[in-house]
């Protein structure tokens, strides 16, 4: 019939031979297009032209289908578990992590502690561990957000922590980052161009 002339030549069949190299997907689009009647038939004429991988009935196909289908559900559900699990230890780990750390800071005996949880988290830290990679400029930060003696204090706990290029003190990084602010200034005045103080003034 007409029917399946269209369902043969949807799924690649032009020639007789062509029904000898249907693969499975192939029946699976031509038994969505016939009853499996029709469909019975035309593989009884497919296996008749000698296709050896043909399936032997629509019923055993649909099986197929079905258990298919239900194996790749089953694949799915299991990722998306695996996926849940890894969220939840993940999650569970950022907690167990940031509750080491404001342990830690609340051991350091910080006048003002609730200054330098938001401060340590603006500069990247999440982890204990992470203090000891802090630079100079995430230290300028963190002066900025606390008293000095704060600041002191912490920066002897980063120490104890292993962090050997930490800065001495809060003075001492202020004066680091005057002196630099300051030799950044003079760099940009000679780099600038001399104005003439008037239209008198012909030097420069």
């Amino acid at each position: 019939s007409t029917a399946v002339a269209a369902a043969l030549t949807k799924v690649g069949v032009k020639g007789k031979d062509d029904l000898t190299r249907l693969d499975e997907k192939a029946f699976e689009g031509l038994l969505a297009e016939m009853s499996d009647t029709t469909f019975d038939l035309l593989l009884e004429n497919v296996k008749g032209l000698g296709h050896e991988g043909a399936p032997s009935s629509a019923e055993e196909l649909r099986e197929k289908m079905r258990e298919t289908a239900a194996a790749q559900e089953a694949q799915r559900q299991r990722q998306a578990e695996l996926s849940r699990l890894e969220q939840q230890r993940r999650q569970e780990e950022e907690a167990r992590v940031a509750d080491e750390l404001s342990r830690w800071l609340a051991s350091v005996g910080l006048t003002n502690p609730t200054t330098a949880a938001p401060a340590l988290k603006k500069v990247g830290v999440k982890a204990k561990d992470d203090l000891k990679g802090l630079r100079a400029k995430e230290f300028e930060v963190l002066l900025a957000a606390m008293s000095e003696a704060d600041f002191d204090l912490l920066l002897e706990n980063v120490k104890g922590l292993g962090h050997e290029s930490a800065p001495s003190s809060a003075a001492e990084l202020r004066h680091a980052a005057d002196t630099k602010k300051r030799q950044e200034a003079a760099a940009a005045k000679k780099a600038a161009p001399k104005l003439k103080t008037s239209i008198w003034d012909t030097s420069g």
